[in-house]
C-alpha cells in the first residue's frame, strides 16, 4: 500500500497509508463488532525544520527537540465522521512530555479544517504515485502524479471526449437519450 507523506505545517509532517479493511465473521459482526472502513494508519512528527527522513528515523542528538505520535484514522460508515485515535507517543529525552497531546491535536485540527480538499499533491513531501506509493522519476508521471503503469501510459495524452453527433456520423449506434435535440 502507498504511504503519501505531507506537511502540515512548517513544523509538523504526516505520513498516511491505507489499510485493507477486515470483514469480520458472522459471529464476531452479531457481537456487535463493526469493522474499520477506510481505515489508515499514521505517523506524526514535530521539530524544528523536520523532514521526510524523520518519518523513517527519528534525529539523534544533538538536534531540536522533537515528538511523534501514531495513530489511526477510520470509519465505521462511509456516511459517519471519521474517527482519530492515538495509538503511541514518544519524545526525545528531556522535552515537554506533554506536546504529543498538542501534536496530535494540531494533526486533527488541520484534517477538520479541510486540508485534503485543497491541491493534495504540492503538499507532498516527495513524488511517488498516488496509487500505488511508487517514486516517480518521468516528469510526464510526476507532472500527473500518478505513475505510467496505473495511468495506462507514459505520455501526458489526456482522455478526451466524443461528441455524440460526430460519433452517430462515423456510423456508431448513440442511444436516443445522447443524442442532440435538433
Amino acid at each position: 500500500m502507498p504511504k503519501w507523506k505531507f506537511r502540515l505545517a512548517s513544523d509538523v509532517i504526516v505520513q498516511l497509508q491505507p489499510k485493507p479493511t477486515i470483514m469480520p465473521s458472522q459471529f464476531v459482526a452479531a457481537m456487535g463488532v463493526k469493522p474499520k472502513l477506510q481505515y489508515f494508519e499514521g505517523t506524526a512528527v514535530m521539530s524544528e525544520g523536520v523532514t521526510g527522513e524523520a518519518l523513517k528515523r527519528l534525529p539523534k542528538r544533538p538536534c531540536p527537540p522533537w515528538w511523534q505520535i501514531r495513530f489511526e484514522l477510520f470509519t465505521f460508515d462511509p456516511g459517519m465522521d471519521w474517527t482519530f485515535r492515538r495509538r503511541s507517543s514518544c519524545w526525545q529525552g528531556g522535552a515537554d512530555p506533554y506536546a504529543p497531546t498538542a501534536l496530535a491535536q494540531r494533526v486533527v485540527v488541520a484534517l477538520r479544517s479541510g486540508y485534503f480538499t485543497a491541491a493534495m499533491p504540492p503538499k507532498l513531501l516527495s513524488h511517488h504515485c498516488m496509487i500505488c506509493g511508487k517514486g516517480l522519476t518521468d516528469p510526464a508521471s510526476m507532472a500527473r502524479w500518478i505513475g505510467p503503469e496505473c495511468a495506462g501510459t507514459s505520455t501526458l495524452r489526456v482522455p478526451f471526449l466524443i461528441r455524440c453527433d460526430e460519433a452517430a456520423g462515423d456510423g456508431l449506434d448513440i442511444p436516443a437519450f445522447l443524442r442532440r435535440a435538433s
